[in-house]
């Protein structure tokens, strides 16, 4: 099967994975773009996209867990559709089978979606910037785009590849929505507002955070207010809102379970993330992972 289709099915990953450096022959790309494609081979992009999920997204069982919906059910309906539909002519068809059937059923949970032409720029740009900054780990998010297949079905071109570094005052003035700070009353009620966790506001968040604390060091109650936080960042609760609050540092066991799959393996190595087989005492801890965690 042809690499394009494969990092088709890969880039709409959140966690996506690198593929093969980009070259500019105008030929290849006009044979991508007329390239038809049988019903079995879209059936065969499905089969490799299952599989892609199946055995490395860490959050097929939780998405189960926490919302009821079988993945697998509904890769089937996909299957279904594909097989008997008569207007697969172009790949946009078959990319929206999946966003019907399948993507749009899990609303984004797990971080699971499908990048649009504006959403994959701008993740290209937040990352690229972001990395340029310190965080170079994030390159490996840059170069999920950095592939001929990507650049045409995204339409990138080099100037999309070209990053400046963002100063904290830049992060500051973009990001200083998250966190809306008030005094109720003074001198006995402070009160914090968190509309996001996400990692790339953390650095941001945390100046804005610390400045507040101090200032209200002294008050009787603090209230947190994160209703309909939507989370992100796993860290960023206990770091940044508890442990400058309690006067000591906070220590505490994070888990962070993936499936043992070359895919995943190759996606943590640049981020030198060190992940150890699962021993027995941890399972005992983690019950549902012998429930729901099957292969």
């Amino acid at each position: 099967m042809k690499n394009f289709h494969k990092t088709l099915l890969w880039i709409i990953l959140l966690f996506s994975l690198g593929f093969t450096a980009c070259s500019k022959d105008v030929n290849i790309y006009a044979e991508i773009m007329h390239s038809g494609r049988t019903r079995a081979e879209y059936l065969e992009d499905l089969d490799h996209l299952y599989y892609i999920l199946r055995y490395n997204f860490p959050f097929w069982g939780v998405i189960y867990r926490r919302s009821g919906i079988d993945l697998h059910l509904l890769f089937e309906n996909a299957r279904q559709e594909i097989e008997t539909i008569n207007n697969i002519v172009i790949d946009v068809h078959f990319f929206m089978i999946l966003e019907n059937n399948i993507f749009r059923p899990v609303q984004g949970l797990g971080h699971l979606t499908i990048l649009n032409e504006e959403g994959a720029r701008w993740d290209l740009q937040l990352y690229g910037s972001m990395a340029t900054i310190g965080m170079s780990s994030l390159f490996v998010y840059v170069d999920v785009f950095d592939n001929l297949e990507s650049r045409w079905f995204y339409n990138l071109t080099d100037e999309d590849f070209i990053f400046e570094a963002v100063t904290m005052e830049e992060l500051q003035a973009e990001y200083s929505y998250n966190i809306v700070t008030d005094i109720l009353q003074e001198g006995q009620i402070a009160y914090l507002r968190i509309f996001q966790m996400n990692n790339h506001t953390v650095t941001v968040d945390q100046a804005i955070l610390l400045g507040f604390f101090k200032k209200v060091a002294d008050y009787e109650h603090l209230i947190v207010d994160i209703r309909g936080n939507p989370g992100g960042s796993s860290s960023f609760f206990p770091d940044l809102i508890i442990s400058p609050n309690i006067g000591q540092t906070l220590n505490y066991n994070f888990y962070f379970f993936l499936p043992n799959h070359p895919h995943n393996l190759s996606f943590i190595a640049p981020r030198l993330m060190n992940f150890r087989p699962i021993i027995q005492n941890i399972i005992d801890r983690f019950n549902y992972i012998n429930h729901y965690v099957v292969f």
